[in-house]
């Protein structure tokens, strides 16, 4: 016991950084390490005592009785080495390295081992580094682990940036529920509908074939009236975008062709029909599989593009409709092939459907009650015909109908009534 007149006096080192920090050292040469970490991808070793004095998971766990306190060797599962020599990194030196790649890594495990200071941090990161790229792989981890405050950044951050967001390969893979649910977010706290526009084209585009039957469903979220005029142009002259990709194109909208006809004095419409005005060329002699495109707006020809340049079939002196947003091409020299191109199909291929009955070369057609209606021509035989058949696409058949008084040849057929 110290006297009256005896000093004492604490002096405090500042070594206390260095042993932790040697001690790491040691920890990764396996030098004094009594336990060593098994995982599938390789080991991690450390000191009991350094472990259990910072964590109450790995008090317990050697100090109650459990095999693994008595075990040098244990195994874990589920769990990266590189993760978990981070976790033993920061619990010797109390720094941690969170990146990308690892936040999410480290946020499981620091979950797992009851790590809260890391788990901590990992949602500072995830505050701190939401950006484009990262902002919807963040906002699902976050549902997962009902970080509410943080699903809410994100889906703000998400909302001030969906365009941008919207080009991202993970926005593009997203289901159309989940899809809805963003852009639907965006149109409650935002009115930028040209911006919501340019989001579901983005969206849709990246699998047309399976996403165009979203079309409508997804349009019915953007408010037309606030559509500006100049984005409306911009988007309306795109005629290849609009002509190919949605041959059910938006346009066709009861509600977006209202709000154009009655808000932009058909300005728009007119540059829609325009931008549109073409026909497709099928087959013919010295071409007889060649199908190509003509710009009556820009006088020239062009190849079709998004579908096959070819049909299965030569296709001289061959008749050909549109039924429904589907060619029909039929018949041509010593044929009654009939086969058919869906242009709702983008990357589609020409497929065969019913024959006529008989053969046609130099035939007439047209379209008759959304039925293909073909008249006279060449059999076979070189005799020219007065029969007439009507097809109907919706049954997949062909019925004859009444004959013509006269045999007819390279003649035309106009549908009059129907």
């Amino acid at each position: 016991m110290a006297t009256n007149d005896e000093h004492v006096i604490q002096y405090k080192g500042d070594h206390e950084g260095r042993v932790l920090t040697k001690l790491n050292r040691l920890r990764k040469r396996k030098v004094f390490t009594d336990v060593t970490f098994k995982l599938e991808d390789g080991e991690v070793s450390a000191q009991k005592s350094i472990l259990a004095g910072y964590s109450d998971y790995y008090e317990k766990m050697f100090t109650s009785g459990f095999k693994e306190g008595f075990n040098k060797d244990i195994e874990i599962k589920e769990m990266k080495a590189s993760i978990l020599d981070l976790l033993f990194t920061f619990i010797y030196l109390q720094v941690i390295d969170i990146s990308d790649k690892t936040v999410c890594q480290l946020y499981e495990a620091s979950d797992y081992l009851q790590l809260n200071d890391v788990k901590g941090y990992c949602v500072s990161f995830f505050n701190d580094a939401l950006a484009v790229g990262n902002c919807l792989s963040f906002r699902s981890f976050a549902q997962r682990y009902q970080l509410l405050e943080l699903v809410g950044k994100c889906d703000k951050f998400i909302v001030d940036n969906l365009e941008l967001v919207s080009k991202e390969f993970q926005f593009m893979e997203l289901s159309v529920n989940e899809a809805e649910a963003l852009i639907a977010l965006k149109q409650k706290q935002d009115s930028c509908q040209d911006s919501i526009f340019r989001t579901i084209l983005n969206w849709i585009k990246h699998d047309f074939k399976q996403r165009q039957q979203f079309i409508e469903q997804l349009f019915q979220l953007i408010d037309v009236k606030k559509l500006s005029t100049a984005f409306l142009e911009e988007v309306v002259k795109e005629s290849e975008f609009y002509h190919l990709y949605f041959p059910c194109s938006i346009l066709q909208s009861p509600a977006l062709t209202f709000y154009l006809l009655h808000f932009y004095n058909h300005k728009i419409i007119s540059l829609t029909l325009k931008a549109t005005f073409e026909f497709m060329i099928v087959g013919g002699r010295g071409t007889e599989k060649l199908v190509q495109i003509y710009d009556v707006v820009g006088k020239h020809l062009r190849e079709i593009r998004f579908y096959p340049q070819s049909t299965l079939y030569e296709r001289w002196a061959s008749t050909s409709v549109k039924i429904n947003n589907h060619v029909y091409t039929t018949g041509g020299h010593r044929s009654n092939v009939v086969e058919c191109l869906n242009l709702n199909q983008v990357d589609g291929d020409w497929y065969k459907v019913a024959s006529m009955n008989e053969t046609r070369w130099g035939a007439a057609s047209s379209v008759l009650n959304d039925q293909m209606c073909v008249a006279g021509g060449r059999d076979s035989g070189n005799n020219v015909l007065s029969s007439v058949e009507l097809y109907n696409p919706v049954v997949n058949i062909w019925t004859n109908i009444a004959s013509m008084q006269t045999e007819r040849l390279l003649h035309a057929l106009v549908s009059c009534n129907g």
